[in-house]
Formats: C-alpha cells, sequence, structure tokens
C-alpha cells in the first residue's frame, strides 16, 4: 500500500533468484501472516522451513546472502532486507543480489513487518521448454536488436587494464537477470570496500539508463 494515499503496488527484480524458484517447482510465493521473531524461509524443492533469524537480524542485506550461501549451500539465492526494512522505513528495498532489488514501494518495509528476514530457495529440478528451436532464435533475436545500445563489453579491457594497474580488482560482463541475452552490465570482483576497507566486495554495477536511447539498428 502506498502512502498518503492507499494503493496497490509492485515492484520488479533481477537476479537468480526467479529461475531458482521454477527449479524448485514454484510459480510464485505468497507469505501470510506475521512472526514475532526474526524468521527466515528456506525452500528446498519440496521442503519448506521456517528458520529462526535471530543472528541476522540487524545486518545488511548484502552480508545476509552471502551469509546464507554460506550456510545453505553454493547456488543458493535469496531475498533479503536490511536495517532499513527492519525499522519499516517505507524506502526500504528488497535485495537478491548487489544490483537486483525490488526498489519501488517499499517492499522491504513488508517483510520487516512481518520479521521475515529472507528466503532462500534452492531448486534441483529442471524447466521443460515446448520449442528450444523457436525460444533459441527469439533469444538471438533479441540480442541482436539491444547489442548496440546495450552492450556491456564495449571498453571492458581498457577497464580491467585500468583495475589491474591500481590494484583493484577485476571485472567481467554481466547480465543483471538469468538467461537475459543482453549483457548491459559490469560484474566487479575481489574490489576494496570504501567503508568497511577491511574486506573486499564482489557485485554488478549497471545503468537502465542507456535502455532510453533505442536500438542503434
Amino acid at each position: 500500500q502506498g502512502w498518503p494515499y492507499n494503493w496497490f503496488t509492485r515492484s520488479n527484480i533481477g537476479g537468480h533468484l526467479g529461475g531458482e524458484l521454477k527449479r524448485a517447482g514454484y510459480d510464485g510465493l505468497v507469505v501470510i501472516g506475521a512472526s514475532n521473531t526474526p524468521v527466515r524461509i528456506l525452500i528446498r524443492d519440496d521442503d519448506v522451513s521456517i528458520l529462526p533469524a535471530d543472528e541476522l537480524w540487524g545486518q545488511d542485506s548484502i552480508a545476509v546472502i552471502e551469509s546464507l550461501e554460506a550456510t545453505e549451500g553454493k547456488g543458493a539465492r535469496s531475498l533479503a532486507i536490511g536495517p532499513a526494512g527492519e525499522r519499516l522505513s517505507r524506502i526500504a528495498t528488497i535485495q537478491t543480489a548487489t544490483s537486483s532489488a525490488c526498489g519501488m514501494g517499499g517492499f522491504g518495509a513488508v517483510m520487516g513487518a512481518k520479521k521475515l528476514k529472507a528466503i532462500t530457495v534452492l531448486g534441483a529440478g529442471q524447466v521443460s521448454i515446448a520449442d528450444r528451436k523457436r525460444l533459441a532464435e527469439l533469444t538471438k533475436a533479441v540480442a541482436n536488436e539491444t547489442r548496440g545500445a546495450r552492450d556491456g563489453r564495449r571498453g571492458i579491457k581498457a577497464l580491467n587494464e585500468r583495475l589491474a594497474s591500481e590494484g583493484n580488482g577485476e571485472a567481467r560482463v554481466y547480465s543483471c537477470t538469468e538467461s537475459c541475452p543482453s549483457p548491459c552490465g559490469v560484474y566487479y570482483r575481489h574490489m576494496p570496500g570504501c567503508v568497511y576497507k577491511e574486506r573486499t566486495y564482489d557485485g554488478q554495477w549497471a545503468c537502465v539508463g542507456t535502455l532510453f536511447q533505442g536500438s542503434k539498428g
């Protein structure tokens, strides 16, 4: 709901959680009710658990996502909120990666009101494709259409040369959403922190502004 007027809203999210949820056998997830104490939801195919999350409460969302992958295993995909969501901020986001978030509508506060710190999914199944040839054709067409305006490959060599000279990690092109044929983002690894200088960070940087330029074709 919005403020000062009540209305229903929505927000979309990139990353890999949608694909992982589908491989676990689900088309969607509805969370009803609220907990009195911090909890997290863990989905492993047909096995769905509600677990305590007291140790995660108060942590920022990126730290939570990294912690849950370390706990549940490589490939675990999570939605998580940070302190803003816990405090019911109207602009709180839900993160699933460093740059993939439900950024509109204050949905982080919705999870915070439920005391729901995170949702983690691991799916072992596969998604059947009705027409593989047609899907491949459409994917190639989309890639060709978007490459002129949004291709992140341009300048990646020079960027890595600069990072190497500065001693600040490395970069590669990256698609912000699973299976997207348009790698419009840049993924950085082993980058030093600005505030927490004792650690390095991995994550994506993307700007959707180039989308509005349209295709050069």
